[in-house]
């Protein structure tokens, strides 16, 4: 074996709970988060080849041609910036992987995508070099780079494809308790603004708040139930619309339209709701399944 093909799939954060930053210790200035992670069906193709003329990973990426927003045109980021390079890298910085992603998944707006480009490298790169790492080590890796990639390292053999199960994941990221896929088919639609949220800058805003406790028994709680029923919630959310004004204004526009509850994922700006909903003339919207 010398090449694999995997989907890299987005994510949705039906809930998430973050604590105030840590006052002190080695990650002094982190948040322990807990939230309700769940993937959903749109996603990247990344595929990765052995090449052993080459004496380190090389990185193709650009915008499908299908890609909801960007179609067809190249990144704004240099390679070296890229999560799916520098997952290689932890490889071997001599590791002779061609990569070839082509991205769907909206960067800047809380999905996910280069945390999941990261993973889907690092699970084709540990079986396709023999390494023999294992899922364990392979998210203790992950956690160098991100808090994201390790919910998209599952415990499946990556020629398997399988999009990662939905799980509460606690702690700074590492903490992953798979759940059992939801029994009934539930869809939700995706909104995409024409900006994304910078996540540091988000954080900051989230400190200034003078946040309460981590409300990690409610995102348990709500974990329990569906998320057709579930009072999802984000505790980035009034950050996020405090950093981009904008993001509040075409929150509720959306609420109005929908007559639907909208939320924000991760520290923005992609929004959602659960449900299969009209497109909107104020954004850029897609139909998406929880796989």
């Amino acid at each position: 074996m010398s090449r694999l093909s995997l989907r890299a799939f987005a994510k949705l954060n039906l809930a998430l709970a973050v604590a105030p930053p840590e006052r002190d210790g080695p990650r002094r200035g982190w948040h322990r988060i807990c939230s309700w992670m769940h993937a959903i069906d749109l996603h990247d193709d990344v595929t990765v080849e052995v090449d052993r003329s080459l004496t380190g990973p090389t990185l193709d990426t650009r915008w499908a041609d299908d890609a909801p927003v960007h179609a067809g045109e190249a990144l704004a980021w240099p390679v070296e910036k890229d999560l799916a390079y520098r997952a290689a890298l932890l490889l071997g910085e001599k590791a002779p992987l061609r990569i070839t992603v082509r991205k769907r998944i909206p960067d800047g707006g809380g999905l996910g995508g280069g945390s999941s480009d990261a993973a889907a490298v690092l699970r084709a790169g540990d079986a396709l070099l023999g390494l023999n790492l294992g899922p364990a080590k392979l998210r203790e890796l992950a956690m160098t780079l991100g808090s994201d990639i390790a919910f998209f390292i599952g415990d499946t053999d990556p020629s398997l494809d399988a999009p990662p199960r939905p799980a509460i994941v606690s702690g700074f990221g590492e903490s992953i308790e798979r759940l059992a896929a939801p029994a009934e088919a539930i869809d939700a639609t995706l909104a995409f603004p024409t900006f994304g949220c910078a996540t540091g800058e988000v954080y900051h805003a989230f400190d200034g708040a003078d946040p309460g406790p981590l409300r990690e028994a409610e995102v348990r709680s709500l974990a329990m139930q569906s998320p057709r029923v579930a009072g999802l919630f984000n505790d980035l959310a009034a950050a996020a619309e405090a950093v981009r004004p904008e993001l509040k204004t075409l929150r509720s526009e959306l609420i109005h339209g929908w007559e639907a509850p909208v939320h924000v994922t991760g520290s923005g700006s992609t929004l959602f709701a659960i449900g299969t909903h009209a497109p909107s003339k104020a954004v850029k919207t897609l139909n998406v399944h929880l796989i």
